[in-house]
């Protein structure tokens, strides 16, 4: 389906070299999270809960109306189908227009249903309708993204012209505004809404889906097109690629980590600040990795002025991860430097930009010395960074880079703009192990941090 090759990240024994073909790995990363993925007798949500967001959050808030009427549906009903939630995507698709071809954008709900085929939905948190043109203009890039994977099986004759012409007669896409009631004039006659009303209740959801899924025109869904489409949304989202023990020797083949469900909700959690703690080898790297890469594609395609700060102890680990940032993003930086948007740097490296030197027997007295260089600026001459991670918090220098590391953050200081539905909030997130340390110190990790997020090794079945 997708046609490359990879190793997984865990291999069955010594003389198991761990190659196979992309498409392998994600179908055997769905047999263990659900066994009957082929042929489900239920709803299955992806992430199985919905993900942390703001408080203040409206357009988070107006996704969880939809993803509970989703999933209540698909319990009371027992319908056979996935429901993937917030699913990000880039196609190369010459021709479109855009700047080297790129058609990129974020879907808030694809169903993928045994009966009826897939079913997009855009969510928005309007009470006037106004957002209804910029709901259209994302499902058309979901159409997009869909029709060049349906093509590129159509290529490679896993399905047929025909079938693919069919998906399309009637392509279900829907705008879903739980807070705009249906009588505002700016939607009134668009058939493809769910108003305030339709999201009222169960009731009116199932009414609404009757009308709308149930008794709808839908073509024909094969097995092997349900399979491949599952693949495509459900396997795409669980899976990434990881940090490879084994890369220094052999750098032929790409890596495949299928997260867990746990680690999924990670990666969809837009909590401001997070403390993520897990073991030696569970993915936290990779999780990082991942969740910048993300953040840093939105703030290039929006053309935000936002900046993000990756801080690790270790060197060698500092120059692969920006590295991996670097072949993520070559597409979308257009020959801009990484540090426009991603700055990656060692802890005693920003330590040494703050102060003008650093030597590592200065230890937490460096740490100090750069606080009060700090506190001698104004908050724009030292809040220089919107998003700020930390990879293996606990070997940074006692405690108090924690206030170091705040100082230098933007912050959302203003919650206004959370009334906006594409807003993200500004993450401060460490990632820690708390049974390593480096550098003792009397002052640790609060156990408030050390009840955060616990990290689960993907590699384990």
């Amino acid at each position: 389906m997708i046609g490359i090759h990879l190793k997984s990240c865990g291999q069955n024994d010594l003389a198991d070299d761990g190659k196979c073909a992309w498409d392998d790995g994600i179908r055997s990363g769905l047999d263990r999270e659900w066994h009957d993925w082929k042929d489900p007798k239920k709803t299955c949500m992806v992430p199985d809960s919905f993900p942390s967001k703001r408080n203040n959050d409206v357009g988070a808030r107006a996704e969880e109306v939809v993803y509970n009427l989703l999933w209540q549906l698909g319990t009371q009903n027992s319908e056979p189908m996935f429901v993937v939630h917030s699913y990000v995507f880039s196609e190369h698709i010459p021709g479109y227009g855009r700047k080297r071809s790129w058609v990129m954008g974020e879907s808030d709900f694809v169903i993928i249903h045994r009966e009826h085929g897939p079913v997009f939905i855009q969510v928005k948190a309007t009470v006037t309708g106004d957002k209804y043109k910029e709901a259209e203009d994302q499902l058309h890039k979901d159409k997009l993204s869909l029709e060049k994977f349906l093509q590129k099986l159509e290529d490679e004759q896993k399905i047929s012209k025909r079938q693919v012409t069919e998906l399309f007669k009637n392509f279900p896409a829907f705008v879903a505004m739980p807070n705009c009631p249906r009588g505002v004039k700016s939607i009134c006659g668009k058939a493809n809404v769910l108003c305030q009303e339709d999201c009222s209740s169960l009731e009116a959801f199932d009414k609404w889906w009757n009308e709308n899924i149930r008794k709808a025109e839908h073509p024909k869904v094969t097995q092997s097109i349900f399979e491949y489409l599952v693949m495509r949304f459900v396997g795409s989202v669980m899976s990434s690629q990881c940090l490879p023990s084994g890369s220094s020797i052999d750098e032929t083949y790409q890596f495949l980590k299928f997260n867990t469900r746990e680690q999924l909700k990670v990666l969809l959690d837009s909590s401001p600040e997070k403390w993520i703690v897990g073991p030696a080898g569970s993915g936290k790297t990779s999780l990082l990795l991942e969740k910048v890469t993300k953040l840093a594609w939105k703030i290039l395609v929006n053309s935000l002025n936002e900046k993000i700060l990756v801080v690790c102890y270790n060197k060698p680990l500092s120059l692969m991860i920006r590295e991996v940032f670097e072949n993520e993003l070559k597409h979308m930086l257009q020959g801009e430097e990484l540090s426009s948007v991603v700055d990656v740097k060692t802890f005693d490296k920003l330590l040494k930009d703050i102060c003008g030197s650093f030597n590592v027997a200065d230890g937490e007295k460096g740490v100090m010395k750069a606080v009060k260089k700090l506190e001698e600026k104004t908050f724009s001459e030292r809040a220089c960074y919107e998003h700020i991670f930390v990879d293996e918090g606990q070997d940074l220098y006692g405690a108090q880079w924690q206030s170091l590391l705040t100082m230098l953050h933007r912050g959302s200081s203003n919650d206004a703009a959370a009334e906006d539905d594409d807003f993200d909030p500004r993450y401060f997130w460490v990632f820690y192990d708390s049974n390593q340390h480096l550098h003792l110190s009397k002052e640790k990790i609060s156990p408030i941090q050390e009840a955060s997020k616990t990290v689960q090794d993907s590699t384990k079945s």
